[in-house]
């Protein structure tokens, strides 16, 4: 870990190192440890070194084996090691290190692609078949570890930033009209298109196998396959969670330094902490020591969390250190886009890089999130929903009781409309009420109301490809399965995760997140939705489990901050720039709503506010990066580049 890089040719042609460290170069801040190359005849393969794990000081990557027919370069983890170096040995395997890239090859060299089967963890891995002449690709299950490439027709060229593979051979840097016009709308729906026509995103959960061909990209995490976990009681269910929750960041948690924890004081930052201090306390943790870190905000802003988090820091006894939230100026947003040749990281997402940067000073390489807790915990609306669906007419009509003697009757025939009744439409149906309400709350306004004619045409035809391109659901899939696999499918949740694995590395540490492990996730998928929410309280199941391990003010906490005041000071100086009036830029919105979206970005009610803020930044980004295309000369872009 943690990047890694490749161009193999099937036309025949000769590939060498120098093409190959021109993308690793680009990318040179994953690879603070050293970077390396391989090449031979048509491959050449390279990899950015950063070590997290005491297993990781014995990686060589590209890694080789005896007889030079396999070739892997790989950026991640495999989180069941001790699993699958027992079950590799028992099958006669040989083991020349501890490193989770050996696993990794050598579990390829005994089942193939059926390896999947064998392997969780987060990672991006490239494995070069010499004999067959055959890439093998793969990315995690849910998206943590990046994957681009570009495929012309006889030759890959892949890495784990675009950027990086822009600076591959042959790759042209034209920008995706309609990528950019769901940017400029901030309404992201492509999964697998970035911001370059031809360069493509492997989407989460899925592998591509590319010889002479092409590519040909196959699903293998199939979450919405999974039963419905059926317990007689909530103390079963609260037993299993606890058991799984702590194994996920037991795993997630191996380094052989002082593993980071961001403890904001929300519920699910806070639970990874308390779990973490209870598995070091127990001699349990993969890690010599952990520590915590939280965001220092003013007091009276509604970003302030400090009292819950040093709620949180009392309650264990260990002391959580504050950090100032990193905030960038404009001009440091347009570099940072025209370096990376993508949008920059949205503020409430660069606040945390103060953060990093102080635990990788500390000698730190790993720091947990809460990332994903909202997704898997907080979908349990619709579990009136789930028991008509089930024919669950016992906790039905005591789910009604309960509803009505904390809410009231009428709050309680509302939730029996709304979160029982309106889900089990069809959904053309269900699509067309949903319209309806929000015209009549928000007016008829959207995302793509400031876009030139163009643009709206490209944007609407995204959406369209997008639709066909989405993962088509079982008429009979569980209704509480299929609320909480959109959010796994989305696209923007799929950028955001790129985005700040970005930063991470840059801050030269690993980015880490328990509530996205695979098991996790499967069984959250798997819980019935009357364990997230029980009557008026939400993530049931999670707060249950957290009794005793957090102070009760944190783990009843039923608000949430609010980070806008991170992005103001960008966004005023934003809303107060001229609309260009020369160059591409000024052919993507019509004039009087870009003035439009300016007054709503410095409305201080909410309305149209965080979406108009977000178009502003998005519209900056991809103006800079524009402008670093069409430098006038080659030294230009260079500079702009490095």
């Amino acid at each position: 870990m943690s990047g890694i890089a490749g161009i193999v040719r099937f036309d025949g042609g000769h590939v060498d190192k120098h093409t190959v460290a021109q993308m690793t170069s680009a990318m040179a801040y994953r690879g603070p440890d050293g970077i390396s190359h391989w090449s031979s005849g048509q491959a050449a393969l390279g990899q950015c070194m950063l070590h997290t794990t005491s297993e990781s000081l014995e990686e060589i990557q590209p890694l080789v084996n005896e007889d030079e027919s396999l070739i892997l370069v790989m950026d991640g983890r495999v989180d069941n090691w001790e699993e699958l170096r027992g079950l590799l040995r028992a099958e006669g395997a040989h083991l020349r290190t501890r490193s989770d890239p050996e696993l990794v090859l050598r579990a390829y060299e005994r089942w193939g692609e059926d390896c999947l089967e064998h392997i969780d963890g987060d990672f991006a891995i490239a494995i070069w078949d010499t004999r067959r002449r055959r890439l093998f690709c793969v990315r995690d299950r849910s998206g943590i570890k990046p994957f681009v490439y570009h495929w012309d027709g006889r030759s890959l060229v892949f890495g784990s930033d675009i950027h990086s593979v822009l600076a591959g051979p042959g790759v042209p840097r034209d920008m995706n009209q309609g990528v950019l016009a769901e940017y400029l709308a901030a309404d992201c729906v492509s999964r697998d298109e970035t911001l370059w026509q031809g360069v493509t995103r492997l989407v989460a959960g899925h592998s591509m196998t590319v010889d002479e061909s092409g590519p040909r990209i196959e699903k293998y995490w199939h979450p919405e396959e999974l039963p419905l976990i059926q317990y007689k009681t909530d103390e079963e269910y609260e037993e299993h969670y606890r058991e799984v929750l702590f194994e996920a960041v037991r795993r997630h948690a191996r380094s052989h330094r002082t593993v980071g924890f961001e403890v904001s004081g929300g519920l699910d930052s806070s639970s990874l902490f308390a779990v973490g201090h209870n598995l070091h306390h127990e001699g349990r943790l993969a890690a010599p020591n952990i520590s915590g870190f939280t965001l220092q905000f003013a007091k009276g802003t509604d970003a302030y969390e400090l009292d819950f988090a040093h709620a949180v820091g009392a309650h264990l006894g260990r002391e959580i250190q504050e950090i100032p939230p990193t905030q960038w100026s404009p001009d440091y947003l347009r570099q940072q886009s025209v370096r990376f040749a993508t949008p920059a990281n949205l503020p409430n997402g660069t606040m945390h890089l103060g953060m990093m940067e102080t635990l990788h000073c500390g000698g730190g390489r790993v720091l947990l999130n809460g990332g994903g807790g909202d997704q898997w915990l907080a979908f349990g609306d619709s579990d009136l929903a789930e028991c008509l669906q089930y024919w669950d007419w016992k906790t039905l009509f005591r789910t009604l009781k309960n509803d009505r003697t904390d809410q009231g009757t009428i709050e309680a025939t509302y939730r029996l409309v709304r979160h029982g009744l309106y889900p089990l439409l069809p959904l053309p149906l269900r699509k067309i009420v949903r319209l309806a309400v929000l015209r009549g709350i928000h007016g008829e306004k959207q995302g793509d109301t400031w876009l030139s004619l163009d643009l709206k045409r490209r944007f609407q035809e995204q959406k369209q490809r997008a639709a066909v391109k989405a993962p088509k659901q079982r008429s009979n899939l569980r209704i509480g399965l299929k609320e909480r696999l959109m959010s796994l499918n989305g696209a923007f949740p799929a950028i955001a995760l790129e985005m700040m694995e970005r930063l991470a590395s840059e801050a030269g540490i690993e980015y880490r997140s328990p509530f996205r492990s695979k098991t996790f996730v499967e069984f959250a998928l798997g819980l019935p939705l009357t364990q997230l929410r029980r009557s008026e309280c939400d993530r049931f199941i999670h707060r249950k489990a957290m009794v005793g391990l957090l102070p009760d003010v944190v783990r009843q906490r039923n608000n949430k901050a609010e980070f806008s005041v991170v992005s103001a000071p960008t966004v005023d100086a934003l809303s107060q720039m001229t609309p260009p009036e020369s160059g591409p830029a000024s052919q993507w919105t019509d004039p009087s709503e870009f003035s439009a979206v300016q007054k709503d970005a410095r409305r201080p009610t909410f309305d149209r506010k965080q979406a108009s803020r977000d178009m502003l930044l998005q519209f900056d980004s991809c103006e800079a990066i524009q402008y670093g295309i069409n430098s006038q000369t080659k030294d230009q872009a260079e500079e702009i580049l490095k």
